[in-house]
């Protein structure tokens, strides 16, 4: 049975312990702002490294809520209850998008946004871009998407051990290592290191499915200081490219 885009389950990955404050403040904003349409479940997710969490937090979407979108966001991204609203918008709107996220300035003292690769527009949905690989930090799943990598990667299975879990299966939709092919960035084979959220870009792709951006939807990121403000003379217009 199809599950509602409305119940949103928001999985963030919590390295630390903590949020920034700035991050939990737009949590609060979100929680306290009036939107009877739609139904949040907000769960932190841990263990030993990005990739471990993510995996944990498709688990607990999958095993212990109705939600029919998963979105994650990044514990030091900084947003507003409106740039959820208008993602999973996007969802509701087009029901072919499949997985669809919003754009932050990476963090270095150069302006780069979140994604990798190319990005182009897209002819079917001329409002947003196709991207190469998305970053993770502001990301939007169908769960219709979470059940087809499952079924094309069954041997993506593993026994959990983590307390909360401990003796369900669960799988590692999300890794990270060396992986070779034939990039399209490059054109040519080679062994690339791809981090959590590339490789599950690469999955997506492999199966099929654009990767779309919502490149009006522009978050903070915060580092010492609010990366976006670093670079507000630049971000007018988001110029397209390699990122």
């Amino acid at each position: 049975m199809p599950r509602d885009p409305k119940k949103v389950f928001i999985g963030m990955a919590i390295g630390t312990g903590n949020t920034r404050w700035e991050t939990s403040m737009s949590l609060l904003s979100l929680l306290a702002s009036r939107m009877p349409d739609y139904e949040f479940t907000i769960y932190p997710g841990g263990g030993c490294d990005v990739c471990h969490a993510r995996n944990l937090m498709f688990h607990y979407w999958r095993t212990r809520t109705e939600c029919g979108l998963c979105l994650f966001i990044d514990s030091d991204v900084k947003f507003e209850p409106h740039h959820v609203v208008k993602l999973v918008q996007q969802f509701l709107d087009n029901p072919d998008i499949l997985m669809c996220g919003g754009l932050y300035p990476l963090k270095g003292t150069e302006l780069r946004w979140s994604y990798g690769g190319w990005s182009v527009v897209s002819e079917k949905h001329p409002g947003l871009w196709e991207v190469f690989e998305l970053c993770g930090g502001f990301t939007g799943l169908r769960y219709e998407l979470l059940e087809e990598l499952i079924a094309a990667h069954p041997d993506m299975a593993y026994r959990i051990e983590d307390y909360a879990f401990r003796g369900e299966t669960g799988y590692e939709i999300c890794a990270m290592g060396p992986v070779t092919r034939e990039w399209e960035i490059a054109g040519d084979p080679y062994s690339r290191r791809v981090s959590e959220d590339f490789y599950l870009s690469m999955r997506v792709r492999d199966l099929g499915h654009p990767i779309y951006v919502d490149h009006t939807i522009q978050l903070g990121h915060i580092g010492n200081i609010n990366l976006l403000d670093l670079h507000r003379d630049k971000i007018h217009v988001v110029a397209q490219g390699h990122a």
